[in-house]
């Protein structure tokens, strides 16, 4: 099965931080230099998000527990054609019959990896199997944080689930 990510939002650092620094008269990103953490661009815009709405933050505990904003960053994953059903508000759209593009944004695959991961029964094998590589795909990624809440359990059938600590 082979999955690949294709295409993140991309930001214009600059603009941003200037246009935010002319309007608000500070820098979206003052905690995050503050911490000299390092983070992606996409969980880095989220955060800086909470800035702008004025929510003091831990980045770390912020990313692990969700509460920041996912939904003004996009993921594209492409994938050979995909022909199971998921629960989830990923968009796929099917190109040449052979090949499926993936389109949401990063909560969408947030909460769409974990409900597909949760499931246990042997009918649902295939999908655990695309998202267990769709989550090493966002692992990779840096994107690691987001699933800190929740412990692999490995199943008889060799392959494992998502359970909430």
């Amino acid at each position: 099965m082979r999955i690949d990510l294709i295409g993140f939002t991309h930001l214009d650092w600059p603009k941003y931080i200037s246009f935010c620094k002319d309007t608000t008269g500070d820098t979206p990103t003052r905690t995050l230099d503050q911490t000299k953490m390092v983070f992606n661009e996409q969980l880095s815009f989220a955060l800086s998000l909470n800035e702008l709405a004025g929510r003091k933050y831990e980045p770390i505990k912020t990313i692990r527990d969700g509460n920041l904003n996912l939904d003004a960053s996009s993921v594209i994953l492409i994938a050979e054609r995909i022909d199971f059903e998921w629960y989830g508000s990923i968009k796929k759209f099917d190109l040449l019959n052979q090949i499926s593009l993936l389109v949401g944004t990063i909560r969408e695959w947030k909460d769409t990896v974990v409900s597909n991961m949760g499931l246990t029964s042997d009918y649902e094998k295939n999908r655990r199997e695309f998202f267990r590589i769709v989550l090493g795909i966002f692992e990779a990624y840096e994107f690691k944080l987001l699933w800190e809440n929740y412990r692999r359990v490995k199943l008889e059938d060799g392959t494992w689930c998502l359970k909430e600590k």
